[in-house]
């Protein structure tokens, strides 16, 4: 494989390749190819590429010869659970996200702003919103643009639909954030498939799995250390506003939000950062220091 001088190799050359079979026991389906940059690979180095390929196909199969569903199932289970393992360890991170006039009062901590904030020059990074109708699509686009040519180069998603958006952008580091949920290794696979490089931990994990799970993607968690989040989130029209209580007394404010209204709770989530994880700190509902706070789930025993 060298640089191309003329014709490179295109997509297409791979997948026409990939569909030549070896014989007639298996069958492709679909075949979808990428090739990254320009290159010039000999027509033979892909027919052996394909044979070999094709070969270790019908070993498997011969192999699974026999073998239940259930039991080929487990198997691939684990063949994707042994690939997961420790990345190495990176500097502690802490990430504050602050709206409108507030400055980050964290000093040394970085700085997020919502994607749409016009005051950019104290952030690091922006984040992305959870929801957006089909026609509010073009505006994030034309948000992010003029983000990346203010030279913002990590963004945070907080929905899968955000990840397309910045598949055009190739120097940048992406962060998925709340209420994008990751619970366990796997879940962060998928969506480091997606350039994905840190991910926020599902706030509604209890102790012993948050610290399995940062033990196992060192380095690329991230943990909801403080804020007030939304335990509901709507755009139907509610007939009440302000703040109301249930029957137990526990406090919560309704507030609309452009298209959306959100129920938000009196506590504050406090959550504790293992030692490996990054820190993000939530301060668009939130002040610092609030007495009543709330762990979710982080001390509640499971057995």
């Amino acid at each position: 494989i060298a640089p191309a001088r003329t014709r490179p190799l295109e997509a297409k050359d791979v997948e026409n390749e990939f569909h030549k079979a070896l014989n007639d026991r298996i069958l492709p389906v679909r075949v979808a190819g990428r090739v990254e940059g320009r290159l010039f690979v000999q027509e033979r180095t892909l027919r052996k590429a394909r044979q070999a390929f094709w070969e270790w196909a019908a070993e498997r199969l011969q192999a699974d010869h026999g073998v239940s569903a259930g039991e080929r199932g487990i198997r691939c289970f684990e063949e994707m659970y042994s690939r997961t393992v420790e990345g190495p360890p990176v500097e502690h991170c802490i990430t504050v996200r602050v709206a409108g006039a507030r400055a980050n009062p964290r000093q040394g901590a970085r700085t997020t702003r919502a994607l749409n904030e016009p005051k950019l020059e104290d952030g690091d990074e922006v984040v992305l919103p959870d929801f957006c109708g089909e026609g509010g699509l073009a505006e994030v686009r034309r948000h992010i643009s003029e983000c990346y040519n203010a030279g913002i180069r990590r963004f945070r998603v907080t929905s899968l639909w955000n990840l397309p958006l910045l598949s055009d952008y190739k120097d940048i580091a992406v962060t998925a954030s709340f209420p994008l949920p990751v619970a366990n290794s796997l879940a962060f696979e998928e969506l480091r498939s997606l350039n994905v490089d840190r991910a926020a931990a599902w706030v509604e994990l209890d102790r012993a799995a948050l610290d399995d799970l940062v033990k196992r993607l060192s380095g690329a968690v991230e943990v909801f250390a403080y804020g007030r989040i939304p335990i509901l989130t709507t755009r139907a029209y509610l007939p009440a506003k302000g703040r109301v209580t249930d029957a137990r007394g526990n406090g919560f404010t309704i507030a609309v939000e452009g298209e959306l209204t959100r129920l938000y709770p009196d506590k504050v989530m406090r959550l504790p950062v293992p030692k490996g994880a990054h820190e993000y700190i939530d301060l668009t509902h939130a002040d610092p220091g609030e007495q009543e706070t709330s762990n979710v789930n982080i001390d509640r025993s499971w057995a």
